[in-house]
């Protein structure tokens, strides 16, 4: 990833935040999200954070920080920068700020650990921004759907990936014939 592209998300987040009406949240995704259904939660929070749901914490990878490899979910962290709601500029200008200060590792998504003790938090319920990270199939009840659509399924986790892209795309062609 690169610095300056992440710089944009969160800027952009912030000024979309700037022009909008205070306590209004805005929901931004990655690119690759696709809905299957609307989000219809209501919350009362500063921002709504996307816990990852490991389905492994076994996996090890290599950690650049620490010259040793780390379990997969403590090197990426346990919440998702993909798929954030928040409800007030101070959220994103202080998620910009943490990031450009190189606060928490693993880009500007492992820091978003802190924003509990920093601003009230909610958390989406398992059903959203399913991904390959959970080693597991989705249910017929999942709201959204993560994908990577370029990148190559790794071994162990390939028939659900394949089936979390197969989801979005019938996702994705039944809304444009709607």
């Amino acid at each position: 990833w690169k610095k300056e592209i992440i710089y944009w998300k969160l800027e952009g987040l912030r000024r979309i935040l700037h022009e909008r009406q205070k306590g209004r949240g805005v929901l931004m995704c990655d690119c690759d999200v696709t809905f299957r259904a609307p989000v219809q939660e209501t919350y009362e929070a500063d921002v709504v954070l996307s816990p990852n749901y490991w389905g492994r914490t076994d996996l090890l990878v290599s950690n650049p920080e620490h010259h040793y490899n780390s379990e997969l979910h403590l090197v990426h962290g346990l919440i998702n920068a993909g798929y954030v709601m928040a409800s007030h500029e101070y959220v994103a200008q202080k998620w910009l700020e943490l990031y450009l200060n190189g606060i928490g590792g693993f880009y500007e998504q492992k820091l978003l650990e802190l924003f509990p003790q920093l601003f009230r938090v909610a958390f989406f319920d398992a059903r959203h921004n399913f991904g390959k990270w959970r080693f597991a199939s989705p249910n017929s009840d999942v709201i959204s759907l993560h994908t990577h659509l370029r990148e190559e399924a790794r071994n162990c986790n390939a028939p659900a990936n394949a089936e979390i892209k197969l989801m979005a795309q019938q996702a994705g062609a039944k809304a444009r014939f709607h």
